[in-house]
């Protein structure tokens, strides 16, 4: 027995969280939270010996102040229990979400993309956007894991073309277009949290600033190449090409946000209830429909084997952030905070929101994780203040993640970005990207306040 515990335990401590998580939230029968209370502090406990430093200290400090705050008040236990489980949703994310890595195991998407490059892509300016664009889409189902597929895809042809900084950046922008709306990103999960709007509400427009961002991403590419003018690379035609592995993507693509719309549309729950519920049926449902369940159970296997074994830093971060925020709430705390940032006193909207997002990506250069400045942001400042609209601060926070996390050489972006490439954190996304980060929050926050 103590060998079975030292062997599958952790794995087997994330599943019962994770079903204890769903049926709380489906059942709202109260002593449901107590055990998912329980399950938090154990995963909480497990999760500590294996974090990283950087995220120990930080969150044991939140813990800390947190908790400090909620004794000074002498909070009863139900609001100690509230604060605790605040963010068990987004740790339940977390362990559902690499069952999406499962749709791009079920086709050769992978050198479909590949002969789709060698075949039609002859320019720098042209391989970039192509480039951003598909970071883009996978991004919405894979989240940093598209990064991870795509570089490996693209590592070559980029060398060809002598273009591994453009590269780089493509990779980065395009995945973080998606930070507006994309149900799988984390940062939509915090946002639709602390602002209490539903993700429909931001879904449609979210798009349509994710496509804009695109467009602003493709012109500078263009610009770029322009300015640096370098002649077409030739490279050989793949004999054969498919457009069917690609429509095929779009379809898996497209079908996604379909269930998550559904869920929205017919069910009472929540983004952070919806995206693990799809994350359980969406890739099983097409496992069958496409007769791949034997590619199913083996990337299941990984699942259980690899992937639950890596959620360390994610459930000691966002455990400790859910606590400090809610604690800062609850207290009434981060309301007294807000009085002495004189937001209110701004007089232009847009003004205000370049200030949000700027400041978050300021803190972001010293070390504080974003989602720590969205729950204090959230906790203190109301959209009122900065003179817009709930969505349009929903988007001010999104963009403020994003460009933290571009700006930021501690991020999980970065940090993926050096282990691909084998540059320094810093080199290997802020460095490449702050102009760009500094040009697009200066143009969403003209465009933001009138949303």
């Amino acid at each position: 027995m103590a060998k079975f515990l030292q062997t599958h335990g952790r794995q087997l401590l994330h599943l019962a969280f994770f079903v204890v998580y769903l049926a709380s939230v489906i059942t709202k029968i109260p002593v449901l939270n107590v055990m998912l209370a329980i399950f938090l502090l154990l995963l909480v406990g497990q999760a500590v010996f294996g974090a990283s430093s950087s995220n120990q200290k930080v969150s044991m400090a939140l813990f800390a102040l947190g908790g400090a705050s909620l004794a000074f008040a002498g909070a009863p236990f139900t609001d100690w229990l509230t604060a605790l489980t605040f963010n068990a949703g987004l740790v339940a994310l977390f362990v559902a979400l690499p069952f999406f890595s499962f749709l791009l195991y079920y086709e050769d998407y992978q050198q479909a993309i590949t002969d789709f490059f060698q075949k039609y892509v002859r320019g720098k300016s042209g391989f970039n956007i192509l480039t951003a664009w598909l970071s883009f889409i996978l991004g919405a189902i894979l989240n940093l894991a598209g990064v991870h597929m795509l570089y490996h895809l693209l590592e070559k042809n980029a060398g060809d073309f002598e273009n591994r900084t453009g590269f780089y950046q493509a990779l980065v922008r395009g995945n973080l277009a998606g930070v507006f709306w994309a149900p799988n990103f984390m940062s939509v999960a915090v946002v639709l949290q602390y602002v209490h709007i539903s993700w429909l509400k931001i879904a449609p427009m979210g798009v349509l600033l994710s496509v804009l961002m695109l467009l602003f991403i493709s012109l500078l590419f263009i610009i770029g190449n322009r300015r640096n003018q370098t002649k077409a690379f030739t490279q050989p035609k793949p004999l054969e090409f498919s457009w069917k592995p690609l429509l095929h993507l779009l379809v898996v693509y497209f079908g996604l946000i379909f269930m998550v719309s559904l869920f929205n549309i017919f069910t009472p729950y929540k983004i952070l209830t919806i995206v693990p519920l799809v994350a359980l049926i969406y890739p099983l449902l097409l496992a069958l429909i496409q007769k791949k369940m034997g590619i199913y159970l083996k990337q299941l296997d990984h699942y259980y084997h690899c992937s639950l074994l890596k959620l360390k830093n994610e459930v000691l971060l966002f455990a400790s952030v859910g606590f400090f925020g809610k604690a800062l709430d609850i207290t009434g705390i981060g309301a007294k905070v807000s009085e002495y940032i004189p937001l209110e006193q701004v007089s232009l909207p847009a003004l205000a929101v370049f200030i949000v997002i700027s400041g978050m990506g300021i803190l972001s250069l010293i070390g504080i994780h974003p989602v720590v400045a969205i729950s204090a942001l959230a906790a203190t400042i109301g959209y009122n203040t900065l003179g817009i609209s709930p969505r349009a601060y929903a988007y001010t926070l999104l963009l403020g993640y994003a460009v933290a996390v571009m700006a930021s050489p501690f991020s999980g972006m970065s940090l993926v970005m050096s282990g691909l490439t084998g540059e320094n954190p810093w080199n290997a996304v802020p460095r490449f990207n702050i102009l760009f980060a500094l040009a697009v929050t200066f143009v969403y926050s003209i465009i933001l306040p009138f949303i």
